[in-house]
């Protein structure tokens, strides 16, 4: 391989693949990884070593270890020859499989390359949208809420500890025992439309928001976020505004 006679004395090349991923969880990307080096081998003098891993990347997750099934392996003269496959234990994401081989054990002579494959499979779950979905699910599904907003003709069933964690304003409410907020748990808002209550809502279950609403009401939504000191959400709005002007819009 020609590639592997440029790699100086003490040096190494780093070679990528480029990322994959399954169409249905596009969330998750891996790429194979594969390294030489060039090290000093006592009275044999400098010699290659070649280390082989699979690279998981998943920004979404809190977890460094995770259960990814895969193989990583050759298919030369007809015939698969398996360089690392998967055991049932956790492994570091960054560096699935990592282990040292002999190159050429594995690449094709005839044409002086070296055909890698790999196949992957893993499970989808992901504990922060998990984590979404269910707090979403609590707002839609209206489970055990303690605190209804109001506006005008509308009303929204929420949970004060969603809110007070969420917004400094909220928090003050509920933590004084004289205001009716705390007293009744409800909350007038009279200076907002609902889409934009929803929004800040929506931001205070999941973290996000979506693009439509920002679209349509980011002014809005962004003076919401001043008014109940929801820095967070101010930033996104901000993000998004800039990106308007970016645009000439």
């Amino acid at each position: 391989m020609k590639i592997v006679d440029h790699v100086e004395n003490g040096g190494k090349l780093n070679l990528t693949s480029d990322r994959f991923f399954n169409s249905e969880h596009k969330s998750v990307e891996w790429e194979l990884c594969l390294e030489i080096k060039k090290e000093w081998a006592c009275r044999s003098g400098y010699s290659k070593f070649y280390n082989i891993w699979l690279r998981q990347i998943e920004p979404n997750s809190a977890n460094d270890l995770v259960n990814t099934q895969y193989r990583i392996y050759v298919y030369r003269s007809g015939v698969y020859k398996d360089i690392i496959s998967s055991t049932q234990k956790l492994e570091n994401r960054d560096k699935l499989g990592h282990t040292k081989f002999d190159l050429y054990d594995f690449y094709d002579s005839s044409d002086d390359c070296l055909y890698l494959h790999c196949d992957v499979e893993a499970d989808c779950y992901n504990s922060i949208i998990n984590l979404q979905n269910k707090l979403s699910n609590m707002l839609e599904g209206e489970i055990f809420t303690d605190c209804v907003i109001n506006i005008g003709e509308d009303s929204i069933k929420t949970h004060r500890c969603i809110l007070a964690n969420n917004s400094k304003v909220f928090q003050k409410m509920f933590e004084q025992n004289g205001m009716i907020e705390a007293q009744k748990g409800e909350v007038i808002i009279s200076d907002f439309y609902p889409e934009c209550v929803n929004a800040m809502l929506e931001f205070f279950y999941n973290g996000k928001i979506k693009k439509g609403t920002l679209e349509n009401y980011v002014e809005d939504v962004f003076a919401i976020a001043h008014k109940y000191q929801v820095e967070s959400l101010k930033y996104e709005c901000e993000i998004f505004m800039s990106n308007l002007i970016g645009k000439g819009k």
